[in-house]
């Protein structure tokens, strides 16, 4: 493992521990029991197939319990050392390449068959009067084709149908041709490997191990770390490439002309009673930023400290998150508070960013805490923590704020990321926003307070009238209730 560490470590774009980790998934899952095989019995032995037994099922039917590497007759064997696959791979692929082509033929007479039922299967259809079965179980069998050609005869009033069954026996015997050679190929082959196993020398189960079982696998493991990263940088580059495809000065000037163009009109537009230029402030200069505590889904409960993970902010319905009324559905982390900095422990009016998403459009994601009885509340994995530097920003106001339109547009151009977007504590100082009076923040928060609680009155309307209309349609549609008639008049 070592060694292994030492050989990539120059490697920039390969990281050895993921290498390391495919190969201690590999010795527990495989080598491990191998090694001990070997140790038990030798290289050669340790090769030979084992017979499996039936063993009993639920139902007490005997079943196979796992799948074998060849037959002798109604007998099923399997190396563990050495599997079939790779002894037939070195020794008989002619007979493996032959097995491939009959199967892929059949396939093909398959999909031939599937294709001819499937069209001439409706009620106008020519092979109408021989399909068995319904749906998904529906077939054709060459008896029952048989069968339709002596009814027919030589009818001219059946000449396509008499071509389409003929088609179809056609196909059925080329199938059954096919199937008879797979069967004599696929048995010629298992006697090979039934004769084979006995006859390997040491060297021989060396190679076949080391080489065609252990490194090829491990060698595969490497090709997909570099497929991946591969897919990294082509994903990487194509994005660089649509992100700069205009240049960066250019791009910082629209941001400003847009930014400034927006500032304008919010400074424009002010609530009845309130006039005044808003000053526009960095978020640097309005709050501190830092990260939140890093904790796994698995090791939330229901028992401990509140505990807001970054997956519930992009989940959330809400614009903020209250420690008091929503308690009973906040995760919890069973840990003392000594182990968490007090940067990460949530107050009243703080508001908390994820820093990591699928797509751009929820880099913008937050939240804003409401934590009236000061209750310990840890930010969690993937979050950014705003805790205010000044008064400026109402509490209530925050949670309208952010969601403007100009502050997401910064959101995605600080972006950064492939699979993943998302924006850093180095950036997000650098937001900009306009900030108006005090006073007319918290008007601006009642009124949008307000609409949100007109908007949650019209969706619980919505859904009881959804749930009085599934009743009313449970009524009249079993008969339970009955209209009274009523003239009708054609316009």
């Amino acid at each position: 493992a070592e060694e292994l560490l030492e050989t990539f470590k120059p490697a920039p774009l390969l990281d050895g521990y993921d290498l390391y980790q495919h190969g201690m998934t590999y010795w527990a899952d495989i080598m491990q029991d191998d090694c001990y095989l070997i140790a038990a019995d030798g290289w050669k032995q340790g090769a030979q197939p084992r017979e499996i037994v039936q063993v009993k099922n639920k139902e007490n039917k005997l079943v196979w319990p796992e799948k074998h590497d060849f037959k002798r007759g109604k007998r099923r064997f399997k190396s563990d050392l050495v599997p079939a696959a790779i002894l037939i791979d070195r020794y008989f692929t002619a007979e493996r390449d032959r097995i491939a082509k009959l199967q892929a033929e059949l396939a093909d007479i398959d999909q031939q068959l599937d294709e001819k039922r499937e069209e001439q299967s409706g009620e106008e259809g020519l092979l109408n009067e021989v399909i068995e079965g319904k749906g998904d179980k529906q077939k054709i069998t060459a008896k029952a084709v048989k069968a339709r050609l002596k009814e027919i005869g030589k009818d001219p009033d059946y000449a396509d149908e008499r071509e389409a069954l003929l088609e179809y026996a056609a196909l059925l015997d080329k199938k059954d041709k096919i199937k008879a050679s797979l069967k004599t190929e696929e048995d010629g082959l298992e006697a090979k490997l039934d004769a084979k196993y006995p006859k390997l020398t040491e060297d021989e189960v060396k190679t076949l191990v080391v080489d065609d079982k252990w490194l090829t696998h491990l060698a595969a493991c490497l090709r997909s770390e570099l497929d991946r990263v591969s897919q990294n940088l082509t994903g990487r580059i194509r994005q660089l490439a649509e992100r700069y495809q205009t240049p960066l000065p250019k791009l910082e000037d629209e941001l400003t002309a847009l930014s400034k163009r927006v500032e304008g009109h919010l400074r424009q537009t002010h609530l009845p009673g309130f006039t005044g230029e808003w000053e526009v402030k960095t978020l640097g200069e309005l709050f501190d930023f830092s990260g939140g505590y890093s904790a796994s889904r698995d090791q939330l409960s229901t028992e401990g400290h509140c505990y807001l993970h970054y997956g519930d902010i992009h989940g959330a319905t809400k614009i903020f998150v209250d420690t008091a009324a929503d308690y009973s559905t906040i995760p919890k982390l069973d840990l003392p508070l000594s182990e968490f900095s007090p940067k990460s422990l949530l107050r009243d009016g703080d508001v908390v960013f994820v820093d990591a998403s699928e797509d751009d459009e929820g880099t913008s994601k937050h939240v804003v805490v409401v934590n009236k009885g000061n209750l310990p509340f840890i930010s969690g994995l993937h979050t950014i923590v705003a805790k205010s530097k000044t008064d400026e920003i109402n509490h209530e106001y925050r949670r309208y704020c952010f969601q403007t339109k100009a502050i997401r547009d910064q959101f995605r151009f600080y972006a950064v990321g492939t699979k993943v977007s998302g924006i850093s504590k180095t950036n997000i100082p650098r937001l900009t926003m306009p900030v108006p009076p005090l006073g007319e923040q918290a008007s601006i928060a009642a009124v949008l307070t307000n609409m949100d609680s007109e908007l949650e009155a019209l969706e619980q309307r919505l859904i009881k009238t959804r749930d009085i209309k599934q009743a009313m349609m449970q009524e009249l549609l079993t008969g339970k209730t009955r209209l009274v008639p009523t003239e009708v008049t054609n316009g």
